[in-house]
């Protein structure tokens, strides 16, 4: 059962409890919004750094029509950034 209480020696942390809880919620706002915004700035950078450098390294192998994640010559963190 729920125990509803109006001690007011309660009330300030209620009150900073709502104040961080607004201030999470702000933040994770902010975040997906942020996210959402550069998102069609990711996809055009995918899809122009696969045509042109994920060919070029040899991560995806159009003669044999295979693509491999890592290719043998090339770190991963160098095929994974355009």
């Amino acid at each position: 059962m729920t125990l509803v209480s109006n001690d007011p020696s309660l009330w300030p942390l209620i009150s900073s409890s709502l104040f961080f809880s607004y201030w999470s919620v702000a933040a994770g706002v902010v975040v997906v919004y942020d996210w959402v915004l550069t998102l069609g700035q990711e996809v055009g950078r995918f899809y122009y750094c696969q045509s042109s450098q994920l060919a070029k390294n040899g991560i995806i192998d159009r003669t044999n029509l295979e693509a491999t994640l890592v290719p043998h010559d090339c770190v991963v963190s160098h095929c994974a950034l355009c």
